[in-house]
């Protein structure tokens, strides 16, 4: 073997270690690379939208903090006072939606927690845009009123000319309250 041959034999050796080396660290240094920037742009997307959805909480806390002005329970010094003071809101709304009540009865009701109730039965009869708006001025009401349970039939009265159909309508409406300071 001569001089080309100990060449030859020194190139086919450093091939075989670049080869190695190629196969053995750059090759898995480059697809560990390669996912570490798939894996970093999925990690900055998620980023993105965990960012936009704290953004959206933030502006959603503020806008409820801003609500200052909801006035949910009712506030008496007495619970006496509070019951006639439920029952006067619901006949003014009645009487706003043209409705007579039929029945207006006070239950028995439990205190929701950590608040005191107290809870009517309510029956009229009254043509159904009438019980609609009646309705839609109850749950729009401040403070709260909330109809827990109710029932509606439709009436069929001859004679009695209406544009809508007349029903006979039962709800039982509860409405949370406070005592004032002093109650």
């Amino acid at each position: 073997m001569g001089r080309r041959g100990i060449r030859l034999v020194l190139l086919a050796v450093l091939v075989s270690v670049a080869a190695a080396l190629w196969i053995a660290v750059i090759q898995p240094a480059q697809a560990w690379k390669s996912e570490q920037f798939t894996a970093l742009a999925a990690a900055q997307e998620q980023s993105a939208r965990l960012s936009d959805r704290l953004v959206t909480l933030r502006r959603e806390a503020a806008a409820m903090s801003a609500a200052t002005d909801f006035d949910g329970v009712w506030t008496a010094q007495s619970a006496g006072e509070a019951t006639a003071r439920v029952q006067a809101a619901l006949s003014d709304l009645a009487r706003q939606n043209g409705i007579s009540f039929r029945a207006i009865t006070p239950l028995r009701t439990e205190a929701i927690p950590l608040k005191q109730a107290v809870a009517f039965r309510v029956e009229a009869e009254a043509p159904l845009d009438r019980l609609v708006g009646f309705l839609r001025a109850a749950e729009y009401n401040s403070p709260v009123l909330v109809v827990e349970k109710g029932s509606i039939r439709r009436l069929s009265k001859p004679g009695i000319p209406t544009e809508q159909p007349l029903v006979f309508f039962q709800f039982d409406v509860f409405a949370a309250y406070d005592l004032a300071e002093g109650g």
